[in-house]
């Protein structure tokens, strides 16, 4: 490993875009806008473990293939330093390889464009900030940490955020696990446990309002093989949704799924398959008040809620509704819980659903 060390002098201060944070406590229909976090940056010294380094790392990306600059982080590795130079685009297209043999407390990390950042089962500890910063971001792999969140915070909190892979980390406390708003487009969640936060263990938010072309162009997002235990939301989808909720386990969520939409249908479009999924001890296994569900199957679920005459396995609202030329599909479902009868009249197929099932 090479290392050069290049001396940063003066006091920088760097502020992070603020970014409106929305969570399904919120009402569904506005957005609630919370302060930015800023990261200040004090004089910093950077050990750049990458320079004149001879190796590659090549990553297939949804949109590109980035070759990789690796970037060796320590205990010793100034984040500031490194956090600067990513805000200003100076670190772009590397691989952050954190050694595993030590914790990384007071941990914050933003993480800018064509960046990978590899934990190899390191623990990193939140203090007063977020743990990754996601603001702006196009081309991000975040995989392989132990996350320890700083109370009020998120281990990845950002906004705006393109060709994304949050993959195979341990996230443990904090308000929410991954909270990424504003706009989205293909986002891969999979393989990651994330238990004790107190809000929304994963949280996707798209309140753009498309055209029929724009959503056509849309990309789709995948959410699979995640364990949620507890939160308020296990998985909370805002505004405008494409893709697949796939082999996912939640248990003790107050709502399992959910998909809040805006009073307008062009910033409220739904369009998923939801597979294979077990929900257990919710009061809310899946609700449905997105306004615009353009296609909509469910299929091989299993639902238990806390209480099948008053907790609901599907529940809607006034605000619910399937778009013109819209389908749904629900079959092989085990439902421990109420739906609402309206949801089943509009469905296309409603069928070889068992369990205990209360119609409202």
């Amino acid at each position: 490993m090479i290392k050069n060390k290049v001396l940063i002098l003066a006091m920088l201060i760097v502020a992070i875009v603020a970014v409106g944070s929305v969570s399904a406590a919120d009402d569904v229909a506005v957005d609630i806008d919370e302060p930015a976090d800023d990261i200040a940056v004090d004089e910093i010294a950077i050990e750049d473990d990458s320079a004149d380094e001879t190796d590659e790392i090549v990553e297939t990306e949804q949109t590109r293939t980035i070759t990789y600059t690796p970037y060796y982080i320590d205990t010793t590795s100034d984040f500031d330093g490194i956090n600067y130079n990513i805000t200003n685009g100076i670190f772009d297209g590397y691989e952050f390889i954190f050694d595993n043999t030590n914790d990384y407390t007071n941990f914050s990390m933003v993480t800018g464009n064509n960046n990978k950042f590899t934990g190899n089962g390191a623990t990193i500890i939140g203090s007063t900030d977020n743990l990754f910063t996601v603001a702006g971001s196009n081309n991000i792999v975040i995989t392989g940490f132990n996350m320890n969140v700083a109370t009020g915070k998120a281990a990845i909190y950002g906004a705006n955020v393109f060709n994304a892979e949050i993959t195979n980390n341990n996230i443990t406390g904090g308000k929410d696990g991954i909270n990424i708003m504003q706009t989205h487009d293909n986002i891969t969640i999979s393989g990651n446990t994330i238990t004790g936060v107190t809000r929304d263990a994963i949280s996707l938010v798209d309140h753009r309002n498309l055209s029929d072309t724009e959503w056509a162009n849309k990309g789709y997002s995948t959410i699979s093989n995640n364990i949620i235990i507890g939160s308020e939301y296990a998985m909370f989808f805002g505004g405008n949704f494409k893709g697949t909720i796939e082999d996912n386990i939640i248990n003790g969520s107050d709502y399992g799924i959910e998909f809040a939409g805006k009073k307008a249908v062009t910033n409220g479009r739904l369009q998923v398959d939801i597979i294979a999924n077990d929900i257990y001890n919710v009061q809310t296994g899946i609700d449905m008040y997105h306004p615009n569900v353009e296609y909509l199957y469910m299929g091989l679920n299993n639902i238990e809620t806390l209480n099948n005459s008053s907790c609901s396995a599907i529940k809607i609202n006034s605000n619910f509704a399937k778009s013109t030329g819209g389908e749904i599909w629900i079959y092989d479902n085990y439902l421990y819980g109420q739906v609402n009868q309206t949801f089943i009249n509009v469905c296309d197929a409603f069928e070889d659903n068992y369990g205990y099932i209360i119609v409202n």
